[in-house]
C-alpha cells in the first residue's frame, strides 16, 4: 500500500469522505477531500512518493512524509485562519476537523452555561 492509500484509509476510518476522484493534467489520480473553507475541497495526490494537497488557484502543499494526516490538520487550520473572517459560515472550524484541531491544541473548546428561571404559578 502506498503512502496516499494509507492516508486515504486513515481519513475514511476517521469519518472523512471524498467528494470525487479525478485525473490531473499531469496524469496523477487525485482524491477530493471536503472541508477546506473558501477552497471547498483540496485534491490529494501522490507523485514520486510524496503526497501533495492541491487547492484552489493551483496552490500546492507538500504533506509530511512521516505524518501526512497531521499535515492536513495543520493545513486545515491555516485555511480556516485565512477564511474565518470572510463569511459567517466559516467563523468556526469545519465540524469534522474540530476533534483533531483540539487534539493538537490549535483551538480551544469553550462551554457556556445558560440558566433560566421559570416562575411557578
Amino acid at each position: 500500500m502506498n503512502k496516499l492509500e494509507k492516508l486515504i484509509r486513515e481519513l475514511l476510518e476517521k469519518g472523512f469522505y471524498f467528494s470525487g476522484i479525478c485525473i490531473l493534467e499531469t496524469g496523477e489520480i487525485a482524491y477530493e477531500l471536503q472541508g477546506f473553507y473558501k477552497s471547498g475541497t483540496i485534491k490529494l495526490y501522490e507523485n514520486d512518493n510524496y503526497i501533495y494537497a492541491l487547492a484552489r488557484y493551483n496552490e500546492i502543499t507538500e504533506l509530511s512524509t512521516t505524518n501526512p494526516f497531521d499535515s492536513l490538520v495543520n493545513l486545515n487550520y491555516e485555511w480556516w485562519q485565512k477564511s474565518k473572517n470572510k463569511w459567517s459560515g466559516w467563523e468556526n472550524p469545519e465540524e469534522k476537523w474540530i476533534k483533531y484541531l483540539l487534539d493538537k491544541g490549535l483551538v480551544k473548546e469553550e462551554k457556556h452555561t445558560i440558566t433560566k428561571y421559570e416562575e411557578n404559578n
